[in-house]
């Protein structure tokens, strides 16, 4: 069984068929929206089964991190180590688990997942959509404030 039929596969690898630069071109931020970056866009997701759980988008498109070019790379790697950083003061988690996937959206994008001594998933990876954990508004915009003040340190 195959995930997706090659030639859509192919499609929405292209930069003009891509969600993720379709969302970013649109020009309204999207829920969760935390800053803009360097080179990519810090964003808190809205399901918070997993407390401070974050997508850090490039803002310039490639479906590997090894195909962008040498100082895009290096900044996106800059970003991610300041998110990573941020996380850390707001959450104080054990650990960050950072998963680069795109089997779903071609795009180079970074999963960062705060982990827990009392998480469910001790000794594995988390499924951050195991639990659908939605705060009201004003906790999630507080969390979203405390990791956009955490960046600016």
């Amino acid at each position: 069984m195959q995930w997706c039929a090659p030639e859509e596969w192919q499609k929405i690898q292209r930069e003009e068929h891509c969600p993720a630069c379709h969302e970013l071109k649109r020009g309204a931020p999207p829920e969760g929206f935390v800053a803009d970056l360097r080179v990519s866009q810090l964003v808190l997701q809205p399901n918070q089964y997993v407390r401070g759980y974050c997508q850090l988008m490039s803002l310039v498109h490639a479906t590997e991190l090894h195909k962008l070019p040498e100082q895009v790379q290096q900044q996106f790697l800059a970003d991610l180590s300041d998110v990573s950083a941020a996380l850390e003061r707001v959450f104080q988690p054990a650990k960050l688990n950072i998963n680069f996937l795109g089997n779903i959206v071609p795009h180079v994008h970074g999963h960062i997942l705060p982990r827990y001594l009392n998480d469910h998933a001790p000794h594995r990876p988390i499924d951050p959509q195991a639990q659908q954990v939605f705060l009201d508004q004003a906790a999630f915009d507080k969390r979203v404030r405390k990791i956009r003040e955490a960046l600016l340190r």
